[in-house]
């Protein structure tokens, strides 16, 4: 999932977050969301950010901005502990 604010949408590479089938892993609720892609329940790796060159991302699939604030729990308490 891009993860990358537009402002810096002229920048090659954009920040992702892998996405995960729900139930195949231990999930940590805070760190990883849970969302809805393509009618399928995803979790949102936060944890395992990577950076990706824009021209190999597919075509968007969901708008998941009604879901900004559990993204940005999650990347706060990565990067600051809270």
């Amino acid at each position: 999932m891009d993860i990358q604010h537009d402002a810096v949408a002229q920048l090659r590479l954009r920040i992702v977050g892998p996405l995960l089938k729900a139930g195949t892993i231990e999930r940590l609720e805070i760190l990883m969301p849970e969302v809805t892609v393509a009618g399928a329940a995803v979790i949102v790796s936060m944890p395992e950010p990577f950076a990706i060159d824009q021209r190999r991302l597919g075509r968007v699939e969901t708008n998941l901005a009604d879901r900004r604030g559990a993204r940005v729990r999650a990347r706060d308490l990565l990067f600051t502990g809270f």
